[in-house]
């Protein structure tokens, strides 16, 4: 009998081993068969140093942004909020997208800021072109929520100081090619976000913890002239770990992709539309965004804030960002999937704030438009 047990353990051990063997194999087979990765990466010491050096001259940035013109409304009212939402508007002509009659045109925005009408969130919104914000703060005037534009000269920041960059790699014959993503100004747009972000938390005009970055066209699907009862806060999701900045999460994130490949076939893990976290968080991102933009650019690699985001983070990446992202994934409650982590805010908050109970046939769906119309 004893001789049998001892059979069994050591046929078990020899499975257990086996097995560990074979993963062991497939382990090392998985790595080898992956595709090489052709960005060139810095030590580690040489990135800390690199990076020290981003954050001495955003601090410097800071200091040193010239406003043209500012005006700041109803700030009385911003004492109750917890968030400030930062939002902005470059005019950079009609930059198509491939598709007929479907370019993103300094019209369409006119339209796209009518829906800040509706957020009861202090507001601080940067342009450059003085119609634009004069509608801007037209609308932001009838809703009475407080509000600071500043008009710009947008040559001053970095994410316009390195078009020249993009636009070399951008000639390339070579370089595929899907628009908008590969339309130099268009990328500058996106990489501003990281200049603005860490400024407004520097001057902080509505004095917040929180601040969450809001494309001017992401609630496009609310048209002006809608009644009240669709006004909404974007307030700090409940389970966000407050270490960590949230992002809407788009798609499964392939870490066996070598950066190259994220680029230059425009593969997406996050959205860029819409983010939020803690002010000294976004300061940091910021920073790490700025070293990896101009490193995949000494690599002749050029894409937007959202291909960006995904090679920062990708396990391919030795050079790690010093804040880590919690991601929210599209459940089908909401109307997009790349619109998730606002729509499911201000979901949450129309379900706090019901209509009032005199407005018998009003819902929260019949006066939205679709988006991308």
């Amino acid at each position: 009998m004893g001789k049998q047990s001892n059979r069994v353990i050591q046929w078990r051990i020899a499975t257990i081993l086996m097995i560990a063997f074979l993963i062991i194999v497939i382990l090392y087979w998985n790595r080898r068969s992956e595709p090489p990765e052709t960005v060139i990466f810095n030590e580690p010491e040489v990135y800390h140093m690199l990076l020290a050096k981003v954050d001495a001259n955003q601090d410097e940035m800071m200091r040193s942004i010239k406003v043209e013109h500012s005006v700041t409304i109803h700030s009385t009212k911003a004492d109750k909020f917890n968030v400030t939402v930062i939002t902005a508007y470059w005019n950079i002509g009609n930059v198509t997208n491939g598709v007929e009659n479907q370019a993103k045109s300094p019209s369409k925005y006119l339209a796209y800021a009518d829906s800040f009408r509706y957020i009861e969130n202090p507001v601080v919104a940067y342009f450059d072109d003085k119609i634009m914000m004069e509608h801007f703060l037209k609308v932001r005037k009838e809703c009475k929520y407080p509000t600071k534009v500043l008009l710009l000269d947008r040559s001053q920041l970095w994410g316009f100081k390195i078009e020249p960059q993009i636009a070399r790699i951008y000639v390339d014959p070579s370089y595929p090619k899907k628009f908008p993503n590969f339309h130099s100004l268009y990328n500058c747009a996106n990489h501003v976000k990281y200049d603005l972000m860490p400024f407004t938390h520097h001057i902080n005009p509505f004095a917040t913890e929180f601040f969450a970055w809001l494309d001017l066209g992401y609630f496009r699907d609310m048209p002006a002239g809608l009644p009240s009862y669709y006004n909404f806060q974007l307030t700090v999701p409940q389970d966000l770990d407050t270490l960590k900045v949230a992002y809407t999460e788009v798609s499964d994130r392939n870490d066996q992709l070598p950066i190259s490949d994220i680029f230059r076939n425009c593969y997406f893990w996050v959205a860029g539309g819409m983010f939020i976290g803690r002010g000294e968080l976004l300061r940091l991102i910021s920073s790490d965004y700025k070293y990896h933009t101009e490193l995949f650019l000494q690599n002749g690699l050029a894409n937007t804030d959202q291909q960006i985001l995904y090679s920062m983070y990708s396990s391919r990446n030795p050079n790690r960002p010093r804040v880590n992202l919690q991601t929210y994934r599209w459940d089908g409650s909401t109307y997009d999937e790349w619109m998730y982590l606002g729509e499911m805010l201000r979901n949450l908050w129309w379900i706090r704030v019901p209509i009032p109970s005199d407005c018998v046939a009003c819902d929260r769906k019949s006066d939205l438009i679709p988006f991308f119309s």
